[in-house]
């Protein structure tokens, strides 16, 4: 997990318990202003993805609890409740953004920048599986290479069709997958090859 989720965390951790226990904390309303502004560095510099949305829940209805409810006036059963319903949003907070983090992938550590490209080879050997007899076998390679980097941009840690593929075959929604765009890659879209001779 990155830094600002786990602050996010830990808060939503400890703040239902201060709402419980109402200890002398005085300027409240700063002691939320400082959570909003941790959360805007979270935004700014990390992104939203949605396995951290019940972290964020638990943060809004707690500090909107707290300025409009008291635990003590509430009966038994709906301080059991909440207690219930607070534990297990809290179980998702942590569990989500530990099985799927937003993770670094590590760097190259040779002299060229990493370059890549899909490639597109048609053969003459004739293809078995189809119905057109007169078809042709393809392929689709995506080859990795030694770069010299202009003004190209990095490329998606997953595609979109490759997203797409994965979250329909295991019945997942297609937004599910989303968060990979956080991930960022060390490989440029189709750049220039380096200058130079190479052995793979």
């Amino acid at each position: 997990m990155r830094a600002f989720e786990i602050i996010l965390l830990l808060t939503a951790s400890i703040l239902p318990i201060l709402f419980i226990f109402k200890p002398g904390i005085p300027k409240k309303n700063i002691f939320a202003i400082l959570i909003g502004i941790v959360f805007i560095l979270h935004l700014v510099m990390e992104g939203l993805r949605w396995q951290m949305h019940p972290c964020y829940i638990i943060i809004l209805v707690t500090l909107m609890l707290w300025k409009k409810a008291e635990w003590k006036a509430w009966n038994l059963f709906t301080k059991i409740l909440i207690t219930a319903g607070f534990i297990i949003v809290l179980v998702f907070s942590w569990c989500l953004p530990i099985i799927l983090p937003v993770f670094k992938l590590p760097a190259p550590t040779g002299q060229f920048a990493v370059g890549s490209r899909y490639i597109h080879i048609i053969t003459d050997r004739p293809e078995l599986i189809t119905p057109d007899q007169q078809d042709q076998r393809e392929l689709m390679l995506k080859v990795w290479y030694p770069a010299q980097i202009g003004a190209e941009n990095l490329e998606e840690y997953l595609d979109k069709g490759s997203r797409l593929g994965f979250a329909t075959k295991y019945e997942l929604p297609s937004w599910s997958m989303n968060y990979l765009d956080l991930i960022k890659t060390h490989t440029y879209k189709h750049p220039e090859v380096a200058n130079g001779k190479f052995r793979f």
